[in-house]
């Protein structure tokens, strides 16, 4: 257990916790008390990951907080190396936990709307669809309107490339078909993110094609990584209409070559992937294990709090001047299960 007095009553609004490398609570509650004799339980961690954690309790009030641990990583004990107690505005909504999140995190590792950037996005789909999607400025996907979000990533020479490791353009086919595409430069490796809407307007399905390029002299041997993260590509400074930012997802699986997100069909990979791996956020973010080339063991995860994310990984070797393509499709009819979504792609 572990006990903190503010001396008098206090409002906050998270917390972010420091833990010891190697020895870290796994499973532990958040408890708040008025007198330090009665506790409450604000929040509960299950197989929770360690280092810097971020914990989101909005709207929090109380004057004596602890931290009551149930398991630890090595059963050897657990330390904690810095406890920081975060105002009310830290989580007071979705958005603004991401955002702190965010700005304390590496550039890159969330989008750029997230850290106060402006972020382009333009519109997928067919005429009089049922629905559309967004392709992002950085060759973020929304899977249909206010739907999750597909972004790529690249392992290359023992690095993770993203959004900001680039250099990206925009484009139309043919300078104004509506074909937009994104593409990423880093060296003589290329990756362009190419989306379009076809398909009857009561079912259309969103078309990408990520075309990883090798300019240079030598094979290139890495991965194209596919994350499906709770985030939509419309900002979260959007908020007319249909809001922007954060969106839940509570259950990811891979059944086949279809990703479902709590039980809805959000991606069919035509090309035949490599590995998937989901996590729940008090396990981490999907980037951190992207930056070190891997993915989660788990095939599927729930996250009560609803921020699980996952990927798919392409193992790729591209000899010099060739390029290979990845196929995926985004089904956008109404309560798509997986042997649907795949009916007709």
């Amino acid at each position: 257990m572990v006990p903190a007095g503010f001396q008098v009553q206090r409002e906050f609004g998270g917390l972010v916790i420091e833990w010891d490398r190697d020895d870290f609570a796994t499973d532990y509650e958040i408890q708040i008390s008025e007198d330090g004799v009665a506790w409450t339980v604000l929040r509960q961690v299950c197989q929770g990951a360690g280092d810097m954690r971020h914990l989101a309790l909005p709207e929090t009030e109380g004057r004596f907080l602890r931290i009551a641990c149930r398991r630890t990583s090595r059963r050897r004990g657990w330390g904690i190396r810095a406890l920081t107690v975060k105002p009310l505005e830290y989580a007071a909504t979705p958005n603004a936990f991401f955002e702190s999140v965010a700005k304390a995190s590496l550039r890159g590792d969330y989008p750029r709307s997230f850290t106060g950037e402006q972020a382009y996005w333009t519109l997928l789909g067919v005429d009089g669809g049922f629905d559309t999607g967004l392709l992002g400025e950085d060759g973020a996907i929304e899977a249909g309107r206010g739907g999750v979000s597909i972004e790529p990533f690249l392992w290359s020479q023992g690095k993770l490339l993203r959004w900001s490791d680039v250099e990206s353009v925009q484009s139309l086919e043919k300078n104004y078909l509506p074909i937009p595409s994104v593409h990423w430069k880093a060296g003589e490796l290329s990756l362009r993110v190419t989306a379009f809407g076809s398909g009857p307007a009561h079912a259309p399905v969103l078309r990408c094609r990520y075309r990883i390029s090798n300019g240079g002299r030598e094979p290139w041997k890495g991965n194209l990584f596919l994350a499906l993260r709770p985030f939509q590509v419309n900002p979260p400074a959007q908020f007319l209409g249909t809001p922007g930012g954060v969106v839940e997802i509570h259950h990811l699986e891979v059944m086949g070559r279809t990703v479902a997100v709590d039980n809805k069909a959000v991606l069919v990979s035509l090309s035949r992937p490599d590995g998937f791996g989901a996590v729940p956020f008090d396990q981490g973010s999907i980037t951190e294990f992207l930056h070190r080339g891997k993915l989660p063991l788990a095939q599927q995860v729930t996250d009560p709090i609803g921020y699980a994310s996952g990927a798919l990984r392409y193992d790729l070797e591209i000899e010099p001047g060739q390029s290979r393509d990845i196929f995926t499709a985004i089904p956008l009819g109404p309560g798509l299960g997986a042997g649907k979504a795949t009916a007709g792609l």
